[in-house]
């Protein structure tokens, strides 16, 4: 994925990994060497020794619930990392797996991928689920089709299916499955695509995909759209390649919302039907460019979300209200990468 000449060489770094993973996947193959695991690891730990050192700022009230997010430092994955809404020292929780993980909607798992398992759990891509503190790998291995790689990143509300974009050298669609097992596949829609959320009640998924008629403009964006978790109605909500690549979008908890990363940096509310469409103004004297991706709190009082500021070359954390005020940081290390938040209670 080829980057705008205004992000950071990291940035440019993050995006090159996720073009080649990418590039990967449709042809069926995914290599993961297990010597670079192990280094990352060692220096992913070293900097858990600079983040216990974090200080949040002050001036937040204090919030409710968790956060995960994704750290992101070179090679084939990212390392996840939670720490408390309302402030504290960031926790390692030791795994490395594709991007995208989400909290289970009772916050006792999260869902990963098979490169969070051992060496042979890594091809084909399947999901899986560890514990809140890292631990249990558990694979979700029920769909037999060797060829077909799941890359799931979302649990439905109720917690008995997982949204997942399924690929291999022939297809690309989106797809659900069983969150017990893994299996009881079902297609949703006849062309590929990234999942983000499903709606409070289950009975909508919201993906990140391309129009069919605009392409993709580049591999810089994508376009948003909303499906029935049956398959049926599918739409688009945002204008075409207006939607940052590889971004995740966030179905607000009363469902009236849609937040999601903007091409240019943005952030911006949507209704699930199209309407309404506008951005969250982000005055800051740091320069704001949202990146990455967006959580709602679960009141529904919040968004938090990763961004590049003040000219730094890594995206840190902030959640901001959402008509735009009380933006206030939540992390500040400088010497990697934080991204995609997902909030649980």
């Amino acid at each position: 994925m080829t980057t705008s000449t205004k992000e950071p060489h990291s940035i440019e770094r993050f995006d090159r990994f996720r073009d080649r993973k990418q590039r990967n996947r449709r042809i069926g193959a995914i290599l993961v060497a297990g010597a670079l695991v192990i280094a990352a690891i060692v220096v992913v730990s070293a900097n858990l020794l600079r983040k216990d050192q974090e200080v949040v700022p002050a001036a937040r009230s204090p919030l409710e619930g968790r956060f995960l997010y994704e750290v992101y430092e070179g090679g084939s994955g990212s390392y996840l990392f939670a720490m408390d809404a309302a402030g504290g020292p960031a926790e390692d929780l030791g795994v490395f797996t594709d991007p995208g993980a989400h909290w289970s909607p009772d916050g006792t798992r999260i869902l990963v991928s098979s490169l969070a398992g051992p060496p042979e759990t890594t091809q084909p891509v399947r999901p899986a689920t560890v514990a809140s503190d890292g631990s249990d790998f558990r694979l979700l291995d029920g769909v037999q089709d060797d060829t077909l790689n799941l890359s799931c990143t979302v649990f439905s509300p109720d917690g008995i299916r997982l949204a997942c974009s399924g690929y291999s050298d022939i297809e690309d669609a989106l797809f659900t499955v069983r969150a017990s097992d893994g299996g009881g596949l079902r297609r949703l829609t006849d062309t590929g695509g990234q999942p983000s959320d499903y709606s409070p009640d289950g009975e909508q998924i919201v993906f990140l995909g391309e129009d069919a008629d605009a392409g993709s403009g580049s591999d810089e964006s994508g376009t948003l759209f909303v499906v029935g978790a049956d398959g049926t109605n599918l739409r688009e909500i945002t204008e075409p390649n207006s939607v940052l690549a590889y971004s995740y979008a966030a179905w607000s908890p009363d469902g009236e919302w849609i937040v999601f990363i903007g091409a240019e940096g943005s952030l911006g509310l949507v209704h699930p039907d199209g309407s309404g469409l506008r951005s969250i103004p982000l005055e800051s004297e740091l320069g704001i460019d949202a990146t990455g991706g967006a959580t709602w709190s679960p009141d529904g009082q919040w968004i938090a979300f990763s961004a590049l500021h003040g000219g730094g070359e890594n995206p840190d954390l902030f959640i901001v209200q959402t008509d735009g005020s009380e933006l206030q940081q939540v992390t500040d290390t400088p010497s990697v990468a934080e991204f995609q938040p997902d909030w649980t209670s």
